[in-house]
């Protein structure tokens, strides 16, 4: 009977959450226990107790009105980037006014998918130019057609007015050279039109000139003799001169690349779409169908091939070609589906030049079309794989807490999230980067010194997991700022009770944790540790289980430690320890 109603509740409590995550807070009828009975075929007496019950464990904010609504407290945080929330509201009118009011929105550079990727020395230098006192370096922005120069040019205006580095009343001026080639425009009249717009500014502004590549090499040489003008003036007065100069250009030509060298103090080149990662084209094909769903005020759904295809596509124009197409779908999508509440964009809806390059998918499988949310997007993409592993393991750890599952449940079941998120880091989505070779490298070091001590032997196919872990927890540390924050309670909770539950193993993974901060100079943070811990847990478990083991000795980086984890986890016990051999050694050298 009990577990019947334990069931009852976790479906109860699962259900509200996914409706929170969906929620247009509109419609709101979906809320109320009415509603979980009729989704849920349960008691109307049951679902207000175990809502109420969720309530007062702190799962669930509750809205007091006729009739009560129920919302998932985890859910609304994370959506709305929240630091905390209150568990219990007067009205639904209070509740939507508190997020609108508390939630913490985008600022300059986060705006810019990938900041923390490929885009992220492009943002370091961004901001070393503008913060550089006292009036700021002239900043040359350079990239092919479509790589955001504008909008980094953007973002790095506002950087300054929400740094407090310029006054709000700064303006944005921004002028177009490739007007200055048209015919009537020669090289004084040039002059005498930029010195004009240079009257009208003061310190503080931002003169952004685009496409300075479509100059003459005269007019060139002029405007970047200003912008050291104005550079020179500041430091004199103490923040005078012009303002700030920022220009842009698509091609450099030869004849001005001496004095951007000598002029310019900060150059920042962006990436070709071409060039940035497959998460980064996750990210922008998310935001895009967002904004397109603020603009339609429909649900957006994407077929499963479209999403493939524009994945793939190799877009010449760069990232403003892609959002070209995501709203060229949606346009067409719309027009032939504005009666409808979810519009579905399909294969045919992609423009003609992509259809062109399409080829056909031969393979046998279900011949219905999958269509893909926002939501379901982010699922089933790379960018909130870490947020991911770290939130399941808070929610088994939350039936740990309810006495729902004992201490070795939790381990267990903690392995397993552990295996999953690992298959998919091996055999799915490797990620071929220098900074995770190098953390590579290390963590081999630092496994052989622990195994060399304390005879703990860690897996070899655990070192790549737990390097990509390492890489977007510790050197990207911004990807799980947000995650980090908002679960900080838990992680808290989650961190005493290993220490008291694997004291040995703890202070093992504390020593990893520091040999990682002395060997690479990164600090990680309780998801590392808690990882760690359950992995040595599960080594320790696996070495009681059986005192009769074998070895399995390969050529390969990690072949022998791959194929000995497969068999043990088949057979779920210990039985085969690995030896991974150099190419270069013989067997002979081994077992001396």
């Amino acid at each position: 009977m009990g577990q019947g109603y334990t069931g009852t509740k976790k479906e109860i409590l699962e259900y509200i959450a996914q409706e929170t995550e969906k929620a247009d807070f509109t419609h709101f009828d979906r809320f109320v226990t009415t509603a979980v009975c009729e989704n849920l075929n349960v008691s109307r007496n049951l679902a207000s107790q175990y809502l109420n019950e969720g309530f007062k464990e702190g799962m669930l904010i509750k809205i007091s009105t006729r009739p009560v609504y129920f919302f998932d407290k985890k859910t609304v945080l994370s959506r709305y980037n929240l630091e905390s929330i209150f568990e219990e509201f007067g009205d639904l009118e209070e509740f939507c006014e508190y997020i609108k009011t508390h939630r913490r929105n985008k600022r300059n550079f986060e705006k810019a998918a990938g900041c923390n990727l490929s885009l992220k020395a492009a943002v370091d230098k961004c901001r070393m130019a503008v913060d550089y006192p006292p009036n700021g370096l002239p900043l040359y922005i350079e990239g092919r057609r479509g790589t955001g120069k504008s909008f980094f040019a953007w973002l790095s205006y506002c950087y300054a007015v929400d740094m407090k580095i310029v006054s709000e009343k700064a303006e944005f001026r921004k002028t177009d050279c490739s007007v200055y080639q048209l015919r009537e425009w020669d090289t004084e009249r040039i002059k005498d039109d930029i010195n004009k717009k240079l009257k009208q500014s003061v310190s503080g502004d931002f003169l952004v000139f685009e496409n300075f590549d479509r100059l003459s090499e005269e007019a060139q040489i002029y405007l970047l003799q200003l912008a050291d003008e104005s550079q020179t003036k500041g430091e004199k007065n103490g923040g005078g001169g012009y303002g700030r100069f920022i220009l842009t250009a698509s091609e450099e030509k030869e004849e001005s690349r001496f004095y951007l060298h000598k002029l310019i103090s900060v150059r920042v080149s962006l990436p070709e779409l071409s060039e940035r990662s497959t998460i980064e084209k996750e990210m922008l094909i998310v935001l895009f169908l967002e904004r397109e769903e603020k603009r339609l005020k429909r649900k957006l759904r994407l077929s499963e091939q479209s999403y493939r295809i524009l994945l793939r596509h190799p877009f010449q124009k760069n990232v403003g070609e892609l959002e070209e197409c995501i709203t060229s779908m949606c346009a067409r999508a719309f027009s032939v589906q504005k009666e409808s509440d979810t519009i579905d964009i399909k294969l045919m809806m992609l423009p003609r030049e992509i259809l062109r390059g399409v080829k056909p998918e031969l393979s046998r499988g279900t011949l219905k079309e999958k269509f893909l949310g926002i939501d379901e997007i982010r699922d089933s993409s790379d960018f909130y794989r870490e947020e991911r592993l770290g939130s399941q393991i808070i929610d088994k750890f939350s039936l740990y807490l309810a006495n729902q599952t004992d201490y070795a449940d939790f381990l267990g079941e903690c392995n397993r999230l552990l295996d999953e998120y690992g298959e998919y880091i091996l055999f799915r989505r490797a990620v071929e980067n220098e900074k995770i070779r190098l953390v590579e490298q290390v963590l081999l070091h630092i496994f052989k010194y622990i195994r060399d001590v304390y005879h703990i032997d860690v897996p070899n196919s655990f070192v790549p997991v737990f390097s990509r872990l390492t890489y977007y927890s510790g050197i990207l540390r911004e990807l799980m700022q947000d995650w980090n924050r908002i679960h900080s309670e838990e992680m808290k909770q989650l961190c005493e009770v290993l220490q008291r539950e694997s004291k040995s193993e703890t202070l093992v993974a504390r020593e990893i944790l520091d040999l990682i901060r002395q060997n690479l100079e990164i600090s990680l943070s309780d998801i590392e540790f808690v990882v760690l811990t359950i992995l040595l847990e599960n080594i320790k478990s696996a070495h009681d289980a059986l005192p009769v083991q074998a070895s399995i000795i390969c050529h390969g980086y990690a072949t022998a430690s791959s194929i000995a984890d497969v068999c043990n986890k088949v057979l779920k016990k210990h039985v085969f320890n690995a030896i991974d051999m150099p190419y270069d050694m013989s067997v002979t050298e081994i077992f001396r």
